[in-house]
């Protein structure tokens, strides 16, 4: 019917706050004829940057350890988003996720730059090693 149901979303919180998508764990359960699809978008910014569509059924499962296959970002790797949307088109299967596999990319750690009261007391040091030297007459 075109309709689809929202599972997750993932919004970064902050700024500047972003990430990338990688993989997801995606089980099934339902019919085993019946076609489960789960799309992943990731947006910046209010922007939609890709769309990676996975699909699955319960019969393609069996054989699998717990029932559970792993699916990688194709469009979504390597993009740098700040909203992740996984939905599901509704139908007779019952979509899971699990491990959803997401890395921060957004600002990195600030660098550590010295203090000028460091500054100061390193030159200080450096004064009173050379005033006792001359004090001392060597």
């Amino acid at each position: 019917n075109g309709t689809s149901d929202v599972l997750l979303e993932i919004v970064s919180a902050g700024a500047p706050s972003t990430f990338t998508f990688s993989a997801l764990d995606y089980s099934v359960v339902g019919p085993s004829s019946s076609a489960q699809t789960i799309t992943v978008s990731g947006a910046l910014g209010g922007n939609l940057v890709a769309t990676d569509v996975f699909s699955l059924n319960a019969s393609s499962l069996s054989g699998l350890p717990d029932g559970w296959t792993t699916k990688n970002a194709v469009n979504l790797s390597g993009r740098t988003i700040d909203q992740l949307v996984i939905s599901f088109d509704p139908g007779t299967n019952t979509p899971y996720i699990d491990n959803l596999v997401v890395n921060a990319t957004g600002a990195s750690a600030p660098t550590g730059t010295p203090e000028p009261a460091s500054l100061l007391l390193v030159g200080v040091g450096v004064l009173g090693l050379g005033a006792a030297r001359r004090w001392r007459g060597v």
